[in-house]
């Protein structure tokens, strides 16, 4: 088990938006923790059932749907992480507020980096898939408008480079909250 800080991490969390490596929020506020080492990359990771992830609204957030089942089987990344990271986490993801809820949800670990595969695939792949219960952010749809659940919205499998470049962020400098959760002491 890996040693974060001064304490066992137990949590693991699944990242597929602008928390991955090289993205916006990652660069903020995962980098920070890996840092301090209360966070460690795992690997790539896609869930064991279909989402719909999403990429919305003026500033190109993306959003996965908590709607299982719909879209696609999700890439993203798995990080075993520490109790305030993960409080922290739930601060930039708005849970308080209901931007979005945490829930667990199954992801199979299927290497170092993020593999370029589609759903035809997927089945070939679960027999060396490692399965883990992580926890990921997701957007509650039964308190959404319709706007989020449009016919024409597009559903993708994964959050790319490209996508990433039409993001916006909320504001020019990181969260002090934030980042004194992920970088002070030790409790």
């Amino acid at each position: 088990m890996t040693i974060i800080g001064h304490q066992t991490a137990k949590t693991l969390l699944f990242v597929y938006g602008t928390l991955k490596r090289d993205f916006y929020n990652y660069d903020a506020y995962l980098k920070p923790a890996v840092h301090h080492r209360r966070a460690a990359f795992l690997g790539a990771g896609r869930t064991s059932d279909a989402y719909p992830l999403v990429v919305r609204g003026p500033r190109h957030i993306p959003a996965l749907l908590d709607r299982p089942g719909d879209g696609h089987r999700v890439r993203g990344e798995v990080y075993r992480i520490s109790d305030r990271t993960l409080r922290a986490m739930d601060l930039l993801e708005g849970v308080s507020n209901g931007h979005y809820v945490r829930k667990e949800t199954t992801v199979a670990l299927v290497g170092g980096e993020e593999e370029e595969d589609d759903d035809e695939n997927d089945e070939n792949d679960k027999d060396r898939e490692r399965l883990l219960t992580c926890w990921v952010y997701l957007q509650d749809v039964s308190t959404r408008s319709a706007a989020v659940l449009e016919d024409d919205i597009v559903y993708h499998r994964s959050y790319t480079p490209d996508l990433h470049d039409l993001y916006i962020p909320p504001t020019a400098e990181p969260d002090p909250e934030i980042l004194a959760l992920l970088s002070g002491g030790t409790s």
